[in-house]
């Protein structure tokens, strides 16, 4: 629509202000649909990709222009696709015409039969807790019955009261934690019709976790990076993604989860839950793994130049402090100079290891102690002991004389 505005005169007293509304001419430059993800109140348009605005430039109303609509531009970026989604949220009290002001032109935009559930903010409560919801429906009727089912068990029945804007009167859902997320549907009996959406919780929480590298054939023969981890907490699930990366294998409880993840976790991230559409569900929890080692005791070795380094086996390996390795001999400390290694097989799986270079001012390395420094627990320091008998040195064992004479008795038998 296209508005033309003139004065009207009154009387000799006052002007009067006067807009009609006349069509506009050409196609509407967007098409709004209901929300694909369920039977929200967001209404939804596809943008160019390219497209990199605010959308300040487009504005929505409803109820003959007089309840402006808020809106909001969604871009979504992964490795599969880019789209750039515009959505109008509806409010309780909607009613059409959808009208569109766009470039000094009105638009009728409006979505026939609208049948939808106002959005609820997402669950956080891990005791259970009670949500406020608001219905739109396509021509409402007061005392209309509604039938309300949570989880697909009838929770209770509601007359429609409408108020003098029209809106259906509000009513309370009380949502149990026994799942992550909750089927909510209204039920319409005359005409029918059914409502359905999910309510969900929001922000897992992370309170323990153990994660594992390996390298596996998943989607082809020559094997792949993965990261195995497992997650104690609350407000668990599955998702498609664990921080950026694609999940492959899952367990999953509201307590405890089992992801298999395709690549190497980024250390010191943040743990979140992720869709392959780019949204991310973020937890309190950062990534920082502990390095472990397989063996407490040096493990020391002489190159063909006869020069002393030290290999250092384990996981995690990458989040030790290299630049502040030290090894102590008596009363002396001296720093390493450390190099960090990984190799992948899928006979050996993902190994890891450190490869230090024993200062020659050290004389006697078998009786030296190494200490590795945590990135992220620097005052959890890793020790590396010596051999009771360093394997640096060549050890041949001598015969007692009782054993020798025994040995030549036998040999004059």
């Amino acid at each position: 629509m296209k508005i033309s505005c003139f004065l009207l005169l009154v009387g000799i007293v006052y002007l009067t202000y006067s807009c009609v509304l006349v069509s506009a001419q050409g196609k509407a430059p967007l098409s709004l649909s209901l929300d694909s993800t369920g039977d929200w109140c967001n209404l939804q348009a596809n943008l160019d990709k390219n497209y990199n605005g605010t959308g300040e430039e487009y504005k929505f109303t409803s109820n003959n222009r007089t309840v402006p609509l808020s809106h909001a531009i969604q871009r979504y970026n992964t490795i599969y696709s880019q789209s750039v989604v515009l959505v109008v949220y509806l409010t309780s009290v909607y009613r059409p015409p959808l009208l569109l002001e766009y470039n000094n032109t009105i638009y009728d935009v409006t979505v026939q039969y609208i049948n939808c559930i106002i959005s609820i903010p997402s669950l956080t409560q891990i005791n259970g807790e009670s949500r406020e919801v608001s219905i739109i429906l396509d021509q409402p009727v007061n005392n209309e019955t509604l039938q309300i089912l949570v989880d697909s068990v009838l929770y209770k029945t509601i007359d429609i009261q409408l108020d003098q804007h029209g809106a259906i009167n509000r009513f309370q859902v009380y949502f149990p934690y026994d799942r992550y997320s909750h089927s909510l549907r209204v039920k319409r009996v005359a005409p029918e019709n059914n409502i359905r959406v999910l309510v969900s919780y929001i922000h897992p929480d992370i309170s323990q976790y153990s994660c594992q590298r390996g390298f596996q054939m998943i989607y082809n023969d020559y094997g792949e990076v993965t990261t195995a981890c497992n997650f104690t907490g609350n407000k668990l699930y599955r998702a498609e993604m664990l921080n950026g990366l694609l999940i492959v294998e899952y367990q999953v409880t509201l307590t405890n989860a089992n992801f298999i993840v395709l690549g190497n976790l980024q250390l010191g991230s943040l743990f979140s839950l992720d869709s392959k559409m780019g949204a991310k569900d973020p937890s309190t929890t950062y990534f920082y793994p502990m390095p472990k080692i397989q063996s407490n005791q040096l493990n020391i070795q002489v190159d063909s130049n006869n020069r002393s380094f030290i290999m250092i086996y384990g996981s995690y390996l990458d989040a030790v402090t290299l630049n502040e390795t030290i090894i102590q001999e008596k009363q002396s400390t001296f720093s390493l100079d450390c190099t960090y290694h990984n190799e992948t097989s899928l006979e050996k799986g993902y190994k890891e290891f450190i490869n230090c270079t024993i200062p020659s001012s050290i004389k006697n390395s078998g009786d030296a102690t190494v200490v590795l420094k945590p990135l992220y627990y620097p005052n959890q320091p890793i020790t590396l002991s010596p051999y009771s008998i360093s394997f640096a040195k060549i050890y041949r064992p001598i015969m007692s004389m009782s054993l020798l004479f025994i040995f030549i008795l036998l040999l004059t038998i």
